[in-house]
């Protein structure tokens, strides 16, 4: 697991029908930030599209691969009709944890991701003083702390 901030993941995918060729598209917008609203830039978000045949069995996998801009946004979309399997979404960011989903009839609208911290991170944060180190409990809290041996838990 990687090390990673708190980080929402605002994903929508809306229908959109053009009439101009009848090609039934689903936009992908999404809006990645982190634990306090900032927006997470160069952040990969990946759509997982599959095609399966009449028995169920998986024929065409596509991918969509977006990076988040100076914003946080990512936009994309592709051809609905062609999809008649799961829609997964993958998301990371080098220094923050992976997250992946299926998308259902009932897709959510937030996705938390967290920087995951060990404990050179912790070690380096208690030696830190006044709002630096203020600044730097409130990304450690609201990260995930993974240990590196045995007995460097926080019990």
């Amino acid at each position: 697991m990687k090390t990673k901030l708190t980080t929402v993941v605002v994903v929508a995918l809306t229908n959109l029908v053009n009439g101009a060729c009848g090609v039934r598209a689903a936009e992908v917008k999404a809006r990645v930030i982190d634990g306090y609203g900032r927006p997470l830039v160069s952040a990969n978000v990946e759509v997982r599209l599959t095609e399966k045949s009449a028995d169920g069995k998986v024929t065409n996998v596509h991918w969509l691969k977006m990076s988040s801009d100076q914003d946080g946004q990512v936009n994309g979309s592709y051809d609905e009709e062609r999809v008649s399997g799961d829609v997964w979404v993958y998301l990371s960011k080098d220094g923050y944890g992976g997250y992946s989903t299926t998308l259902g009839r009932e897709r959510r609208e937030e996705y938390v991701m967290k920087r995951v911290f060990g404990p050179k991170d912790v070690r380096r944060v208690t030696r830190l003083t006044g709002k630096a180190q203020e600044a730097e409990l409130g990304e450690l809290l609201a990260g995930d702390y993974v240990a590196q041996g045995e007995d460097e838990g926080l019990q």
